[in-house]
């Protein structure tokens, strides 16, 4: 009698106890789930995502219920302590399915943003090298030992790697205007609406330059400025700045190994991993998660999207850098902001950030979000006109409109030469 009476009161205790512990889990994903609710409202859209949550919510408090209820029952023990080992193995059999998936070749398991933020983690990128062989054939395209890339290959007469007709142009006698940035400057437009042709159409009396390279960021932008600002006497310059550039700088991989730039205790930019080596096998493997379920984990929950001062400091110096080559040169200078359509439509720290650090610095800066924005209110259009299906570049119209309110900036700030 004392013995049943005894494994009752233990099955209570060890049920009770249980049952608080199931409460924990369903309070955390309910917890984060209602700013998100908050946030982009009751969407009624159903994934297996969703679906997925709430079944798990549900079980929880189910667990719980049941093991409040049933406290003394053997049998409820019994089942809260095969429930409690699945959860204590979760990660194992998480990390197991993962890698088994990934052998398979299952795409469901074989998406990069699963396991990591491609703005601000090395293995984003690292996984898409590794399991999409365009990414590869891309990489190796263009390779260049200082940018990383570059706008074409590089040889012994072409040290930098810059196109035919850039070349041409730097070597011309005409006034120059220089545009540097990212694949932004460009778009996904026909020829003649790439924003250095389609202000080179319209300015008679400069050569517009296209210095952009695809997928660089800002480290990489100021790399450029540095080493070809000298090939123009006293130019314009226009450093073309997509938001996410800020992000690139931090990256040591991205479409192919690239530099970066750390602070030193005189807060002093110092280059790292240069040469880069084209050998980027090895290279990039050290980038791959060590753990593919707790990264799912991490970017599911706990994915922030906001760097820490450090960095901040980094871009700042960037920026700095650049206007301290401007004003040596006795060279005008101005940015010109870039968005996606994501950050067309709301603001968020990249835009406060960067414009806060532009006016502190007194670097001018053509803002092309009201100049889309104030052109789709006229128009009466929705502002995915501006842009390429999914790609996410501008196309002709985005580049015309955009092309135009520089052409204006310009123009009224007297930088044409006309």
């Amino acid at each position: 009698m004392c013995q049943t009476l005894n494994l009752f009161i233990m099955n209570q205790k060890i049920n009770r106890i249980l049952g608080c512990f199931w409460l924990l889990p369903a309070a955390f994903l309910f917890a984060w789930e209602i700013p998100r609710i908050l946030q982009y409202g009751l969407v009624l859209e159903v994934t297996v995502f969703k679906v997925s949550i709430a079944g798990l919510i549900l079980l929880f408090l189910l667990l719980a219920a049941a093991s409040f209820k049933s406290a003394g029952k053997d049998l409820m023990g019994k089942l809260n302590l095969t429930f409690f080992a699945l959860f204590l193995l979760s990660p194992l059999i998480g990390e197991m399915t993962i890698r088994t998936g990934i052998r398979l070749n299952m795409d469901v398991f074989k998406r990069p943003y699963l396991y990591a933020n491609q703005y601000q983690d090395n293995s984003y990128w690292a996984l898409r090298y590794i399991w999409f062989s365009e990414e590869k054939q891309r990489s190796r395209r263009n390779w260049h030992p200082l940018f990383g890339w570059s706008q074409t290959i590089h040889d012994d007469h072409n040290p930098l790697g810059l196109a035919l007709k850039t070349r041409e142009q730097l070597r011309g006698t005409r006034e120059k205007i220089l545009f540097y940035g990212d694949s932004f400057v460009r778009g996904a437009a026909d020829p003649e609406y790439q924003l250095p042709e389609f202000l080179n159409d319209r300015i008679e009396n400069k050569d517009v330059i296209d210095l952009s390279v695809g997928g660089f960021g800002l480290d990489q932008i100021y790399l450029m400025l540095r080493e070809t600002h000298a090939m123009a006497e006293k130019p314009v310059i226009l450093i073309g700045i997509l938001l996410g550039d800020l992000d690139r700088a931090l990256l040591k991989v991205r479409t192919y190994k690239k530099p970066y730039f750390e602070l030193n205790a005189d807060s002093q930019l110092v280059l790292k991993g240069v040469p880069v080596q084209s050998d980027e096998k090895e290279f990039i493997r050290q980038f791959l998660p060590k753990s593919y379920f707790l990264n799912l984990l991490r970017i599911t929950f706990l994915n922030k999207d906001k760097p820490g001062k450090a960095d901040m400091k980094l871009y700042r110096r960037l920026i700095e850098s650049m206007q301290t080559i401007c004003k040596e040169e006795a060279a005008d200078c101005e940015a010109v902001i870039f968005y996606g359509i994501g950050r067309l439509k709301d603001t968020d720290w990249r835009e406060t950030y960067l414009k806060t650090e532009l006016k502190d610095l007194n670097l001018p800066f053509v803002d092309t979000k009201p100049i889309l924005l104030n052109y789709a209110e006229q128009e009466n259009i929705d502002v995915t006109a501006f842009y390429k299906g999914n790609y996410g570049h501008h196309n002709n119209l985005g580049n015309q409109v955009i092309g135009e309110g520089i052409l204006a900036y310009l123009t009224e700030k007297n930088l044409t030469g006309t």
